[in-house]
């Protein structure tokens, strides 16, 4: 018989470098399922998460630059990619549950320079 464990159960787990530093961390937080891959200094750089409801999100995150990142993310209302740049403007393309979709494009001041959407009735209308 093999000594090889068939189940682990732990609240957290994280797997570390060959320096010992923390690179992966498996986690569950008050209903919140995550992974987590951590730069050298353990900072979050992508992040996969699963909440109670059973929503998920994944993030990418720029250690280098902290205001540039991606989300997609799926929650009640529907799913969604958001892009972030460094200097605050950002991006964002959605279909929400009703069927209807868009794009909206936001400057660095977060002001709606663009938006174009598609009703559940296929009807396009876009914004400047």
């Amino acid at each position: 018989m093999s000594d090889i464990q068939q189940k682990l159960k732990l609240r957290e787990l994280e797997i570390v470098d060959e320096h010992d530093q923390p690179r992966i961390r498996l986690s569950v937080e008050q209903g919140l399922a995550s992974i987590q891959l951590l730069s050298l200094q353990g900072e979050v750089g992508a992040r996969i998460e699963l909440d109670q409801a059973g929503f998920s999100k994944i993030q990418l995150a720029s250690i280098a630059e902290p205001l540039l990142n991606v989300k997609l993310e799926m929650d009640p209302k529907g799913s969604h990619i958001k892009f972030d740049h460094q200097n605050g403007a950002s991006n964002y393309l959605f279909l929400n549950n009703q069927g209807a979709s868009g794009l909206v494009m936001l400057d660095a001041q977060q002001q709606r320079k663009f938006a174009a959407t598609v009703s559940e009735q296929g009807v396009l209308k876009i914004d400047q």
